[in-house]
């Protein structure tokens, strides 16, 4: 198997990030009309995640896990 290379890492990145926008951003919008608060929360995750808004890959990966984890407590 042929190791990865830093481009191949940027694109599994980028997948990754729209992928998790892409499940988070429907969960918020379905958990407004219910609770607010929780649904906002997701949609913001979504937006931090989305490979359009500017900063570090990992850092903006691990903020969402996060505080995934802490909207879920």
């Amino acid at each position: 198997m042929l190791p990865l290379t830093d481009q191949d890492l940027k694109t599994i990145q980028d997948k990754l990030e729209w992928i998790m926008a892409a499940i988070l951003l429907p969960i918020g919008l379905f958990n407004i009309g219910d609770d607010w608060l929780i649904g906002m929360s997701y949609i913001a995750l979504a937006v931090i995640l989305c490979p359009l808004t500017v900063g570090a890959r990992w850092l903006k990966i691990t903020i969402a896990f996060i505080a995934l984890l802490i909207i879920q407590l």
